[in-house]
């Protein structure tokens, strides 16, 4: 018996269909708080729009037999997924175009995924249920959900972001800026915040104002940032000190996890962005001169996902970035109060909290 749902992102949803109940749990505890994952069909409002609908198949042997069926296709090798993080695995697969479809062979996860753009339906055959499902929530949220808001002007920003009230701060900046810092020390009092992300944050236009959404997914921290608080201390059990700023021992973390730790609350629904900072670490004096001489325009720039993520390529390509729209969203941002926060030690943050309330 098939498992139908749904998951929804503000204004539009993606419909599944698994054969097991299996994909709803992982989805839900994967994407759920941040997105809106159910069963019930009558959540969905009068406004929502279908962007796309996936249907999952996992029996046994069923990789191997879909992929003798399109063995005749001219394939092109690409990357799936090019993880910054050596540690992480480069995910390869083949796509080839043929009859109005696209079929997408994914070698490193064993699936191959048939697309249909007229009718709006991919079906994916993975054996593996665990790995099948997985690759269901990255084409619900990395495929469909991100670039269908994309393609009305909204934009993926490399930040960190939290709310007070219906508040909504922003933290943008580079590794090492102190992004993920800010972000722990905000949840550090988290009685006073909520949360949306501390990876990725999408910035929906509405009419005169900007909404954040927070883009549910791993999260990579450096082993030092976790060090800084005891309730997540535990997290860096085996790890030497003078490794805890190395790039190659960051720890990938469950969201979940993180914010358990603290009894912190997720911002479900979309928060109004009011305030952008902009954090740097202050390693010599040089460095912040030159920080401070910086525009925000220059700042804000250098993290926006939307024009360069090659961790993650639109491959299905359904919905394509309206690029002046997404300018457009740029300049909005621009627009808001933005501050430069320069810091070396946690008190420097927490007066910026202060501040901020």
């Amino acid at each position: 018996m098939s498992d139908n749902l749904y998951v929804i992102l503000n204004k539009a949803y993606v419909y599944i269909i698994s054969e097991d109940s299996y994909t709803f749990t992982l989805l839900e505890n994967e994407l759920g708080e941040y997105f809106t994952v159910t069963r019930d069909a009558g959540l969905l409002a009068s406004d929502c729009i279908c962007i796309g609908s996936v249907e999952f198949y996992s029996s046994e042997g069923l990789y191997e037999s879909t992929l003798a069926e399109y063995a005749n296709c001219s394939y092109t090798e690409f990357y799936m997924h090019k993880p910054k993080n050596t540690k992480n695995e480069d995910r390869i697969g083949r796509i080839s175009k043929e009859d109005g479809l696209t079929i997408v062979d994914s070698v490193t996860k064993k699936s191959v995924i048939v697309c249909d753009y007229d009718k709006k339906v991919i079906k994916l055959y993975n054996s593996d249920l665990d790995r099948g499902s997985k690759e269901v929530r990255r084409i619900v949220r990395d495929q469909l959900l991100v670039p269908y808001y994309e393609s009305r002007g909204a934009i993926v920003m490399h930040s960190s972001a939290f709310c007070r009230s219906e508040s909504g701060t922003l933290v943008v900046g580079s590794s090492g800026s102190g992004k993920t810092t800010v972000y722990m020390e905000a949840l550090n009092r988290a009685d006073s915040y909520r949360f949306l992300t501390c990876e990725r944050t999408l910035i929906i236009p509405e009419e005169s104002k900007l909404l954040m959404k927070g883009i549910p997914e791993q999260i990579n921290f450096f082993p030092g940032s976790f060090d800084m608080y005891e309730e997540t201390r535990s997290l860096t059990k085996g790890i030497s000190q003078s490794d805890f700023w190395k790039r190659s021992y960051k720890i990938k973390t469950k969201w979940r996890k993180v914010l358990q730790c603290f009894g912190a609350e997720v911002a479900s629904g979309p928060v109004a962005l009011k305030k952008i900072c902009l954090p740097k670490y202050m390693t010599s004096d040089l460095q912040a001169q030159e920080f401070i001489k910086a525009s925000y325009r220059e700042l804000v720039d250098s993290e926006v996902l939307t024009f360069n993520d090659t961790i993650r390529p639109n491959w299905l390509a359904w919905y394509v970035r309206d690029d002046t729209r997404c300018k457009r969203t740029i300049d909005m941002l621009l627009e808001m109060d933005c501050e430069k926060l320069l810091w070396n030690k946690r008190e420097d943050i927490a007066k910026f909290l202060d501040k901020a309330a």
